[in-house]
């Protein structure tokens, strides 16, 4: 296994964990808190970071311009994924999200000319049967109505496109300016940015955006295990392929369903249409890595 491999899985690992903290915490408060709290956690974080790792003389204002656009990207990823967490739970909504390697590998082809190979196309396509499976399994959960349901499934659909853009730009960040902890600093302030604006727009926002005591114990945890995600997505986006790095991502909800049944499992129905589709979905990775 190569390096750009082994950094895309230890990233799904942290991430896995990072989520369904994320979910624990829903439980108390609320989506927007959630995104505010970890992402002010990561601008703090990877901004203390690159003042002490990052060579002043090296920056690129090129890679900083993709690198500050993959953070708006990566903003509104976090806003929707968090939201539909909150409505369909952690497993489902990740698993619905695992489709963003067709996204990010399609437009890896057409914006970095990239040139995926049938198994990886196979792999994709596993992903997507696996996401119609689990498509079913929303009737009989929470998500009850029809409207609810598509709604629902929207959401980390939504996520899953502006988180394949959102990778494309970080690539592109990395081949100008090849510092991936400057990249992620980058990247989370500019998220911040783009929720203090949201927050002055919209008066409901900003009293939801919570920054209290009580949000800041329930994700501070997870802020960090998301952070130690970014680090290892930027490094293994450094190393390897967009096609190649971002579907073994997406092997994430594997460690949410573990997670899940370890940290939450009061609060989680996994159901055996959920984890087949997710199991195909794993398969589809496989896949990918193979070839």
């Amino acid at each position: 296994m190569v390096l750009s491999e082994l950094l895309a899985l230890l990233g799904a690992f942290f991430f896995g964990l990072g989520l369904v903290l994320v979910r624990r915490g829903l439980e108390e408060s609320n989506f927007l808190s959630a995104t505010v709290i970890t992402n002010l956690i990561g601008t703090i974080v990877f901004c203390i970071l690159s003042l002490l790792l990052v060579p002043l003389n090296s920056v690129n204002p090129v890679g900083i311009v993709f690198f500050a656009l993959a953070g708006l990207f990566v903003g509104f990823t976090m806003l929707i994924y968090f939201k539909g967490m909150e409505m369909l739970g952690a497993s489902m909504n990740a698993s619905i999200f695992a489709t963003n390697p067709l996204f990010s590998s399609l437009l890896a082809v057409f914006m970095l000319g990239e040139r995926p190979s049938l198994g990886i196309w196979a792999g994709m396509i596993c992903i997507i049967c696996g996401i119609i499976l689990i498509q079913r399994n929303t009737h009989g959960t929470s998500v009850n109505s029809a409207s609810q349901t598509r709604i629902g499934l929207a959401l980390p659909l939504s996520s899953a496109l502006f988180s394949g853009f959102g990778s494309i730009l970080r690539k592109m960040g990395l081949n100008a300016y090849n510092e991936p902890i400057a990249g992620v600093a980058i990247a989370y302030m500019a998220s911040l940015c783009l929720y203090t604006l949201l927050s002055g727009l919209s008066t409901t926002m900003r009293r939801s955006m919570s920054v209290s005591r009580q949000s800041l114990q329930l994700f501070w945890k997870p802020g960090l295990i998301l952070c130690v995600g970014y680090l290892c997505f930027y490094y293994a986006l450094r190393y390897g392929d967009v096609s190649l790095v971002v579907p073994l991502m997406n092997i994430e909800p594997f460690f949410v369903f573990i997670f899940a049944y370890i940290l939450i499992r009061e609060l989680e129905k996994i159901t055996y249409k959920l984890v087949i589709g997710t199991l195909i979905i794993v398969a589809g990775v496989s896949l990918i890595t193979i070839f």
